[in-house]
C-alpha cells in the first residue's frame, strides 16, 4: 500500500492537520448533540430566555469551530484512494484493457451518481451536472505491487462547513461496499441515493461476480482514519442477488409547509413537522447548510424527495425523505476543482 500524502495535503504536516481534524470534529459532534437538545427543550418552552440563550451560545461555538476546521481543510487538496483487481483475468501476466476499462467505467458511474444524488437528491436517469463529473473525476496517480493496484486520486475543495463533495461521496462510496450482505443498509441506499446510483451498483457487482475478481479499496479519510473495502465474487454476488430483490416502488418530488423541528449540519439530517403529514425526517443535500440554519425552529416552504423502497424477500417497505431545498433556496454552485 502506498500513501503519498503530498496529493492530499499541502502547506501542513499531515500528521498535524489530522489530528486537528479528528480534535474538532469530536468538539463538533459534541456541540451538535448539545445544540439539538437545548433547541428541542426551546420548542417545548419557546419563551425561555435561558434555552434562547444557550442555543445562541451553543450555535456560536459550532460555527468557530467550523471556521477553525475549514481553515485546516483549506489544506486538503485531494483524495487518495488505493485500488487493487485480483482475480484470473488481473494475473501477474497481464490483463485485457477491455476488461480494466469496463471495470473503470462503472466504478467511475457508480462514484459520480453517489456524489449527483448527495449533491442535488436521488434521480433515476439524465446527464450528470458537468460540475459535478469534474469534482469526482478519478485520476489514475501510480501504481504498487498487486496483481493491479493503482492509486486513484481525484481533487477536493472544502466548502463553507468544511465538506467537501469528493469526500463525502468517498463516504458513501465506502458505507454502499461494507453493506454488501446487509439487505437494510443496501435499502437504505436504494433509498437516499436513488435508483440511478443502485444501478450502478449493481452493474459494478455483477461484474465482479462475472469476472471472478476481488476488489480492495483503502482511503483515509480527513481525519486520518482508514477505511478499508474487499469484495470477493461471492461477496459481488450476494449483493447483486440482494439489489434485485429491493425495487422503488414511488418515488416524487413534494412541496411542504412546516416547522423545522430539528436540523444537524454535522449529521446532514433534518426533521420537519409537516402540515398534515406529522413528523418526517431524512438526510439534506449539501448546499443548504446556512438556509438551513436560518430556518430551524420558523415555519418554512421545503421541496422534499420522497422514495418508496420495498424489500420482495422480506415484504419490509420504508419511506426515505430528502430535502432539496428550503425557501425557494436550492443548493449552492459547486467551486471548480483547483
Amino acid at each position: 500500500m502506498i500513501g503519498d500524502m503530498r496529493q492530499v495535503w499541502r502547506g501542513i504536516e499531515p500528521d498535524e492537520a489530522e489530528t486537528r481534524i479528528r480534535y474538532l470534529t469530536q468538539k463538533l459532534v459534541e456541540t451538535d448533540a448539545a445544540l439539538q437538545a437545548q433547541r428541542r427543550a426551546l420548542a417545548m418552552k419557546p419563551g425561555s430566555f435561558a434555552f434562547k440563550l444557550s442555543c445562541e451560545s451553543l450555535e456560536h461555538l459550532q460555527e468557530c469551530l467550523l471556521e477553525e476546521r475549514l481553515e485546516v481543510l483549506r489544506h486538503r487538496v485531494g483524495e487518495a484512494v488505493e485500488v487493487a483487481l485480483d482475480g484470473r483475468r488481473f494475473g501477474k501476466e497481464g490483463a485485457s484493457i477491455d476488461h480494466l476499462g469496463i471495470f473503470f467505467r462503472r466504478l467511475q458511474k457508480l462514484y459520480s451518481s453517489i456524489a449527483q444524488a448527495i449533491q442535488s437528491g436521488p434521480t433515476l436517469a439524465g446527464p450528470i451536472a458537468g460540475d459535478i463529473r469534474a469534482a469526482t473525476e478519478l485520476q489514475l496517480a501510480g501504481v504498487f505491487p498487486s496483481s493491479f493496484g493503482m492509486l486513484m486520486v481525484v481533487p477536493s475543495q472544502p466548502d463553507l462547513t468544511g465538506r467537501s463533495l469528493a469526500g463525502d461521496s468517498l463516504a458513501a462510496l465506502f458505507k454502499v461496499f461494507m453493506s454488501e450482505n446487509d439487505e437494510k443498509a443496501l435499502m437504505e441506499i436504494s433509498g437516499e441515493l436513488g435508483p440511478r446510483a443502485s444501478s450502478h451498483l449493481r452493474h459494478l457487482a455483477r461484474e465482479l461476480s462475472r469476472s471472478d475478481a476481488t476488489l480492495r479499496l483503502s482511503w483515509a479519510t480527513n481525519s486520518g482514519q482508514r477505511l478499508n473495502s474487499v469484495i470477493k465474487p461471492g461477496d459481488a454476488l450476494a449483493m447483486v442477488q440482494s439489489l434485485e430483490k429491493i425495487v422503488q416502488t414511488h418515488s416524487e418530488e413534494l412541496g411542504l409547509s412546516g416547522v423545522l423541528a430539528g436540523a444537524s449540519l454535522v449529521r446532514g439530517r433534518f426533521e420537519l413537522l409537516a402540515d398534515n403529514m406529522g413528523l418526517i425526517e431524512g438526510t439534506i443535500v449539501t448546499g443548504l447548510a446556512e438556509s438551513v440554519k436560518d430556518a430551524f425552529g420558523s415555519r418554512c416552504e421545503v421541496t422534499v424527495n420522497r422514495t418508496v423502497v420495498l424489500d420482495r424477500g422480506t415484504g419490509e417497505q420504508r419511506t426515505y425523505y430528502v430535502l432539496t431545498s428550503i425557501n425557494g433556496q436550492k443548493l449552492s454552485v459547486l467551486p471548480a476543482p483547483a
